[in-house]
């Protein structure tokens, strides 16, 4: 499916409806094996790329669909360090990025569409939930990499119409920014996370300034000249 959507883009179109319900089925289904998650994840938004703006129409069930399988993959007990749901970590990890990814694609899908954009803003509060998530639980590079991704993408993409979310407690994402900015044996990595910070910034310098004055991080003044930089 992945294949066909980066080739066919629209022409994908009059077939959209049967690959949607097949996909989502198989991502539903409690005993999908693991090796074919990931995969079928990814293709729900290789698909929204594809169709753009005609991917409209499934996002009441794609998004409540994404947001439950984060819930079941991302949820972490800070309290305890443990996830509600036991997984092997590499097997959570590729779900949880494949997760993301798939949220990172229907944002670029949407991001010459208004109309798209409007769409998705109801499904943003569980897409920001999932990267905190993310960032309290176990993480590696790749998965750092996909979270902070998405955070940019919001900001690109939705610009104001998301400030609520980057004002919620905890603010986790200054920590995260922080956190990636300053890793210096990653250069992909770092490059994503200045596009977010960069992506944030230009719509939500003030809001940003105030969670790193009030983070948790011991990286705050390195932060501050990062983003003022």
């Amino acid at each position: 499916v992945s294949d066909l959507s980066n080739a066919l883009k629209e022409g994908i179109l009059p077939y959209s409806q049967s690959i949607m319900q097949l996909l989502c089925t198989a991502a539903a289904d409690p005993n999908l094996n693991p090796c074919a998650g990931p995969v079928t994840f990814s293709c729900l938004g290789d698909l929204a790329m594809a169709i753009e703006v005609a991917y409209v129409p499934y996002l009441p069930t794609v998004m409540p669909l994404l947001n439950s399988l984060g819930h079941l993959w991302g949820s972490f007990n800070a309290e305890t360090g443990e996830y509600t749901q036991e997984a092997d970590p590499e097997d959570r990890s590729l779900h949880l990025n494949a997760i993301l990814e798939s949220y990172a694609t229907i944002l670029q899908a949407a991001k010459e569409h208004p109309s798209f954009q409007s769409a998705l803003l109801p499904y943003t509060p569980g897409i920001y939930q999932l990267v905190g998530q993310v960032y309290a639980g176990v993480r590696n590079d790749e998965l750092n990499q996909t979270a902070i991704g998405v955070l940019g993408d919001l900001a690109d993409v939705l610009g104001p119409s998301v400030v609520g979310l980057f004002r919620q407690e905890p603010l986790f994402y200054a920590d995260f920014l922080a956190e990636c900015l300053s890793n210096e044996e990653n250069v992909v990595l770092k490059d994503v996370a200045e596009f977010a910070r960069d992506s944030i910034a230009k719509y939500f310098i003030l809001h940003i300034l105030h969670a790193m004055l009030h983070s948790n991080s011991h990286n705050n003044f390195n932060y501050l000249i990062y983003f003022v930089h």
